[in-house]
């Protein structure tokens, strides 16, 4: 009897494909937030809680553990007292540093036609806030503001 090894071939559209357990991760709203913000410099969790607004301490706590454990951020735990910890992107974690800076860039650059999309769809939009002066920036103004820029 011949034993022939078959060839694996991995598709994100097989459901239980561990490239599509792949894609899930990175796809995840807050995995692909933290892993934007890990790719400039090394963070504490605190840096990272104060960097990432709207957050909360238990979903950072969960999408770091998840990225660790996937291969993709390294913690690192200093003996002091208390204990300091500092998250980077590992090697397999800096192979998405070009992709994700790309959806990344996408997003800030595009964000003026998905708001136009979604007011024409009726859906109420808040872009975010001023830092300064904490107040909210309404997605007309926004847009507006884009427009004037990119003259």
């Amino acid at each position: 009897m011949t034993t022939e090894a078959t060839a694996i071939v991995p598709s994100i559209f097989f459901v239980n494909c561990v490239s599509r357990q792949a894609l899930d991760l990175v796809a995840d709203k807050w995995a692909a937030i933290v892993f934007y913000a890990l790719q400039s410099e090394t963070c504490r969790f605190s840096d990272l809680r104060r960097r990432i607004e709207g957050i909360s301490q238990k979903m950072l706590t969960e999408t770091l553990r998840d990225l660790e454990l996937n291969g993709l951020v390294q913690r690192t735990i200093y003996p002091t007292n208390p204990p300091a910890v500092d998250y980077r992107l590992t090697p397999l974690g800096e192979t998405l540093r070009e992709p994700m800076n790309a959806l990344c860039s996408w997003a800030e650059q595009n964000f003026a036609g998905v708001v136009e999309a979604r007011e024409d769809g009726g859906v109420p939009v808040v872009i975010g806030r001023i830092e300064d002066l904490g107040e909210t920036v309404t997605s007309e103004r926004a847009v507006r503001s884009v427009r004037e820029s990119s003259r």
